[in-house]
């Protein structure tokens, strides 16, 4: 089936570039860096004590309670850590291509290279620079677009998709208050998208 070939591209081109953290077992970085605070505080209100002073208090809430599910797996715990950052990226990659396909009315090869060029980007996949609340917070910004493009495109107006897109940018723009400009990029996706239905 032809529709199934970018997907296996992707899921291809997501093995050859983080494949490696399905067998790896660590925390990095930042991630490293959170995990220590948590294991260092004795509860939730202290751990929330520096992303009080960030103003990023819903991000630090979501990262204590992603710490206490991983403590429970005790030894698999790192291991389950990378298979989920992995299955974020590929979700991700994903994701952009299927915003891109909504764009591409020419049906070029266009929304498998962006999507390829997401999984090969170190400036967005790097696991020195990037924590995992970032990345689950770009899947919700990129399924908040997708959505927002899928409630225009239908034969009628979808008010069901424009709410779960509301509800997902929200979550994204409250969590990392950077995509409130990230949001220049949707009103742009819209607009071509838009400009290409009349």
């Amino acid at each position: 089936n032809s529709r199934l070939y970018p997907i296996l591209f992707i899921i291809a081109m997501a093995l050859i570039c983080w494949g490696g953290l399905l067998s790896l077992r660590g925390i990095w970085w930042d991630d490293w860096a959170w995990a220590w605070h948590y294991f260092g505080t004795p509860g939730l209100n202290d751990f929330l004590v520096p992303f009080k002073n960030l103003h990023k208090q819903l991000e630090g809430i979501f990262i204590y309670l992603s710490f206490k599910q991983f403590e429970a797996l005790h030894q698999n715990a790192t291991l389950v850590w990378n298979i989920t950052k992995f299955l974020i990226f590929s979700l991700n990659s994903l994701t952009i291509y299927y915003i891109a396909k909504r764009l591409d009315k020419n049906n070029t090869k266009l929304p498998e290279i962006t999507a390829a060029l997401y999984l090969v980007s170190p400036v967005i996949n790097n696991l020195c620079l990037v924590t995992l609340v970032y990345h689950v917070e770009l899947f919700s910004f990129l399924l908040s677009v997708l959505f927002s493009l899928k409630s225009l495109q239908e034969d009628r107006f979808s008010r069901q998709y424009y709410i779960i897109s509301v509800l997902l940018g929200a979550y994204s723009m409250i969590s990392l208050g950077s995509y409130v400009f990230f949001e220049v990029i949707r009103a742009i996706i819209i607009f071509y998208s838009l400009s290409n239905i009349r």
